[in-house]
């Protein structure tokens, strides 16, 4: 019975991440196919059709897809440590399996993630034979223009399989929002660590997070941006480790108390990527 409880609480949170990456695809859709609001529509809006007004205001709804990113990663975090806070409060001494935790996080992200490469590959090559005007950077839309992606190279391919686009390679080809999986391969290769610290010490693991986050801002000794940009967002999905333990009873206060830091945390996430990143193009 409390198996069958926990697989049905990890296919409710598993849906919750799938409304999180359907928002965050929309979003990504809606900023590729369309001129914008501020930068298009508000100008003039006389050329839209009754119906196109109610299709703008409709998928404004899908414009926050960062804070569904990181809504996503704090499931993940949640999704990732449940099982093993669920042990941890029945047994302090709970071994971590390497193997099997790494074979799993692999099949999980890399038959997707390679498949979308694959994919985005064969729509880029067909698409600049076709002369779409993505390719030529010519699109009505200027941030489209200056944002969008074009390398396949190697090379490029090579630093986006090891996960390190977005710093020391770029992304690939104009799939630019793969930056994300980035962060969860990296985030899932932290987690044994932290484990072992969190293990021992629940307050330990949240400080060192926590001087992750920090750091950056204090002190400068040459970090790739992705590294930075990874220690940033860890916060975030570092929450989902904290909610998993109160969840079991390793930490014992009430979930009312988790509302305030569950939208503070995250939002700090948002502000030090942004800050980062500005320093970073400084």
């Amino acid at each position: 019975m409390e198996k069958q409880k926990y697989s049905s609480e990890l296919k409710f949170l598993d849906g919750l991440r799938g409304l999180a990456a359907l928002v965050v695809m929309v979003g990504h859709a809606r900023w590729l196919f369309w001129e914008g609001f501020s930068s298009g529509y508000v100008l003039h809006p006389e050329e839209y059709s009754v119906f196109e007004k109610i299709l703008v205001y409709f998928f404004s709804l899908f414009r926050f897809g960062h804070e569904a990113v990181l809504f996503f990663f704090v499931l993940s975090g949640l999704v990732i440590h449940l099982k093993y806070s669920r042990k941890l409060a029945a047994n302090g001494s709970v071994p971590f399996d390497g193997g099997n935790y790494f074979k799993r996080r692999f099949w999980r992200i890399y038959p997707p993630f390679v498949f979308a490469i694959i994919l985005t590959f064969v729509l880029d090559y067909y698409g600049q034979k076709a002369g779409y005007s993505i390719y030529s950077r010519q699109t009505p839309n200027n941030l489209l223009n200056e944002n969008i992606g074009l390398n396949h190279s190697i090379v490029n391919l090579i630093g986006n399989l090891l996960f390190w686009q977005g710093g020391i390679v770029g992304a690939w080809g104009t799939n630019g929002p793969l930056w994300s999986l980035k962060y969860e391969w990296w985030f899932y290769c932290l987690y044994p660590l932290l484990f072992f610290i969190n293990r021992r010490n629940l307050m330990a693991s949240s400080i060192i997070v926590a001087l992750l986050f920090i750091f950056p801002f204090f002190i400068e000794i040459g970090l790739p941006s992705f590294v930075i940009s990874v220690m940033q967002y860890l916060l975030s999905w570092w929450m989902g480790v904290i909610i998993a333990d109160v969840f079991t009873g390793r930490i014992r206060i009430q979930f009312r108390y988790l509302a305030i830091p569950a939208i503070i945390i995250p939002s700090m996430a948002i502000w030090g990527g942004r800050i980062q990143n500005s320093i970073v193009a400084d």
